[in-house]
């Protein structure tokens, strides 16, 4: 059986990370931190949240300790529910101040190291290796029903010469369909292939498979499937590793997507 977890470590930290399919191309590393971090002044369920305050900003560091990265260097954007994609130069991340009104941060400058915040919507973790760029992208139904995969895959190809065809996604922990009941608003801004992974009940609203409905979105815009993995768990059912808004598991998960940095504990990264 497959281990669930792959611990990293690196100084006094240990990230616990998801594993979502095979190794990455083109040196590029994405990482899947659950909440049970190991660190000094830690609790044993953290959260990674950019408004959770100092507890938040203490585990955001541990994490980049465990993965090589220099504390503050994660780069990210506000999160607003939008299809709004913002670029990270060098140099522009959380210790620079940097906080674009985005839902997906695009990147080709060495050294940058994109996280988005996710509890039960979609983090999205691209890279091409032909031309070096890659992309963190926060697929909530409002972000994704309204373009923001495909915006970011626009993006990456008209800022970096990005092909669709090359690149390399990663779908992490989400809710599942087992757990995501939908109706109103929701229901009447799905398309026609969104509506494909709607599941009916005998009693209650229908389910929705995001994932499903986040992959065929990418294959739609150019991306080969076989380059595309899922994580495979529902946030909500595992609440001893993943925040949940529906779950009433506090806090939010973080992703990252970033240069495979060059020590021990690389390979365990994907």
């Amino acid at each position: 059986m497959k281990q669930e977890i792959e611990r990293v470590s690196r100084g006094e930290s240990t990230a616990a990370l998801w594993p979502v399919g095979d190794e990455m191309p083109g040196g590029f590393s994405a990482a899947f931190a659950t909440r049970a971090m190991s660190a000094p002044g830690l609790p044993p369920l953290v959260d990674f949240a950019r408004t959770g305050g100092d507890a938040a900003k203490q585990a955001r560091d541990r994490l980049c300790e465990a993965l090589g990265l220099p504390p503050g260097s994660l780069s990210f954007a506000k999160q607003i529910h939008s299809a709004d994609v913002a670029v990270a130069g060098p140099g522009q991340n959380e210790a620079s101040g940097f906080l674009p009104d985005a839902d997906a941060l695009i990147s080709n400058a060495e050294g940058a190291a994109l996280a988005v915040f996710t509890a039960d919507c979609v983090p999205i973790l691209m890279a091409d290796p032909e031309s070096g760029a890659m992309a963190a992208v926060h697929a909530g139904w409002r972000g994704m029903t309204s373009g923001v995969i495909e915006n970011a895959l626009a993006a990456m190809k008209r800022e970096f010469g990005t092909n669709p065809q090359g690149v390399s996604a990663r779908l992490g922990p989400c809710v599942g369909l087992c757990c995501y009941e939908v109706g109103g608003e929701l229901l009447e801004r799905l398309s026609d292939s969104d509506r494909k992974h709607l599941r009916p009940r005998e009693t209650g609203g229908p389910r929705l498979d995001l994932d499903a409905c986040c992959r065929t979105r990418l294959e739609a815009a150019g991306v080969n499937p076989k380059n595309v993995f899922s994580a495979g768990v529902c946030t909500k059912c595992r609440p001893n590793l993943f925040a949940s808004y529906r779950g009433r598991a506090g806090g939010l998960n973080i992703s990252i997507i970033l240069k495979r940095p060059h020590h021990g504990g690389a390979q365990c990264l994907k």
